[in-house]
């Protein structure tokens, strides 16, 4: 972060980096016969899968209904106000329990836990620059609970509205019950060949040809793996290589 910010002439950013660091950047020289920015993807992220909440259905009175939880400590207030209708009002009188689907993150193990490239006798240690693993499960709860009350309050009246068509016709609370489930599926889409993490080192590199030495290694014992790699000579310019590990 800091070095970026030095890169990218960001005087202010990096002034403020040193600080909450608590760490002075100095700019080191660039390697005489170029560099190596390796770049490791390990494993693969999560995938999406669909999971429910029930709720209760508590009256309050005075316009007021509440959606509540026990088990996961949700609790959500909502007032009839003029947004809705009667018929919506009248809807969710016929119910007192509401199940809402949403979709969840599934994390797939990562094969290994540390890479280090060794290289002219020294151990460069892959970094890790992305989480992304983390940042799904991250991004995704929070979204859940900004959509979760919305959700809540459609399908709680969607199965009033059912609840209120079997009444009247069964054959019409049939396919008001077909329209409910086809329509309230968990969105489970998602990106399934990103990485699990992304992490990377920098190695100054030698004039002729560069034989680096990749370790891998995992939480369990004999989770290793050892490969070696030819880097050619690149004169002064920094050279890029992606390596995946699955």
């Amino acid at each position: 972060m800091l070095r970026t910010a030095y890169q990218s002439g960001l005087t202010q950013e990096l002034a403020g980096y040193e600080k909450e660091f608590q760490q002075k950047y100095t700019p080191a020289p660039l390697p005489a016969n170029g560099q190596l920015v390796f770049f490791w993807l390990n494993g693969f992220g999560p995938v999406k899968a669909e999971w429910g909440i029930t709720f209760t259905k508590i009256d309050k009175g005075d316009g007021v209904i509440v959606f509540h939880n026990e088990e996961l400590g949700l609790t959500f207030p909502f007032f009839w106000g003029n947004g809705y209708s009667e018929n919506d009002r009248n809807s969710l009188a016929n119910i007192d329990v509401v199940r809402v689907v949403f979709p969840k993150y599934v994390e797939r193990p990562r094969p290994f836990t540390q890479g280090v490239i060794s290289y002219d006798g020294k151990n460069y240690t892959l970094q890790m620059a992305e989480d992304i693993n983390q940042i799904a499960f991250k991004t995704l709860h929070d979204r859940m609970l900004r959509e979760l009350s919305n959700s809540l309050l459609r399908v709680g009246i969607k199965q009033g509205l059912k609840y209120a068509a079997s009444k009247q016709n069964e054959w019409l609370g049939l396919a008001v019950s077909l329209t409910n489930a086809i329509t309230e599926k968990a969105d489970t889409r998602n990106w399934q060949t990103l990485p699990y993490s992304i992490s990377y080192a920098r190695v100054p590199l030698q004039a002729s040809e560069n034989n680096i030495e990749l370790k891998f290694s995992g939480n369990h014992p004999g989770t290793q793996d050892l490969q070696k790699l030819t880097i050619p000579a690149n004169g002064k310019r920094t050279r890029f290589f992606v390596y995946t590990t699955l």
